[in-house]
């Protein structure tokens, strides 16, 4: 018997999902040092891994390879991704006035936790945001999440509706993310902490957009834009050496 369309692209999901949990807790299990000639062969391949740059080329193909493939595959539908038939018009007008009515809440609550703290986060993304050509990164990172959460949502949306299906997909996203042992263990370490907050903040805005638009287009676009802007604040919030943050 074959499975509906809906319901194997909600399987075709799962087991993207799935396929990530099974690879970070694997990476996870290798990063301990082993004694022997296995463990000096895990130490020279997490050495040649670093200098080739596997872990963003295999992260790229997660994120942007595999929804690609499935939409190649027949699997996916560009118009349940928001691909294609979209309203450009009434679509970039709601998203600048959701996207500057959400700046206000989010960049007011990342000052307070600031200030709060004492200390700006030693986060990654902001000695990326801090390079010549950071605004590109941003835009990779944009592209990469908003390509990688619209393919989840996808049954979602056609198994609950439009409505409903966003808030679906947006929480299957992060209880996978909550399972995840690599998050898990991120959620102990200074600045990785953060990284994670700043992201699920950044998706609670998308979701909402597309909600109002179902175009991932102006998704990936107001996800650079409201990190950017979180990134902007957080380097203007540094203070100089000996002078401490206030309210």
């Amino acid at each position: 018997m074959s499975l509906s369309y809906p319901l194997r692209l909600f399987v075709t999901v799962l087991a993207y999902l799935a396929g990530r949990l099974l690879a970070d807790s694997l990476a996870l299990s290798l990063r301990d040092p082993r004694p022997g000639r296995l463990g000096r062969a895990m130490e020279l391949a997490r050495q040649w891994g670093h200098r080739l740059r596997l872990s963003e080329l295999l992260r790229i193909g997660y994120h942007l390879l595999v929804p690609f493939a499935v939409l190649q595959l027949g699997w996916a539908s560009p118009l349940d991704l928001g691909l294609t038939d979209l309203d450009w018009v009434s679509g970039i007008g709601r998203s600048v006035v959701w996207c500057v009515a959400a700046l206000l809440p989010v960049l007011w609550t990342w000052r307070r936790f600031v200030v709060l703290v004492g200390a700006v986060p030693q986060m990654t993304s902001l000695l990326r945001w801090a390079e010549p050509w950071g605004w590109a990164w941003l835009v990779r990172e944009a592209i990469l999440l908003e390509a990688s959460w619209s393919l989840v949502r996808s049954p979602l949306l056609l198994m609950a509706g439009p409505y409903w299906g966003v808030f679906a997909g947006f929480a299957l996203i992060w209880l996978f993310e909550l399972i995840d042992p690599l998050v898990r263990r991120d959620a102990m370490l200074d600045g990785m902490r953060e990284e994670h907050l700043l992201i699920g903040s950044v998706s609670v805005v998308t979701a909402s957009i597309f909600l109002l638009t179902r175009n991932v287009w102006l998704c990936a676009a107001a996800h650079a834009v409201v990190r950017g802007a979180v990134l902007l604040l957080l380097r203007t919030l540094q203070p100089a050496e000996g002078v401490p943050l206030s309210a």
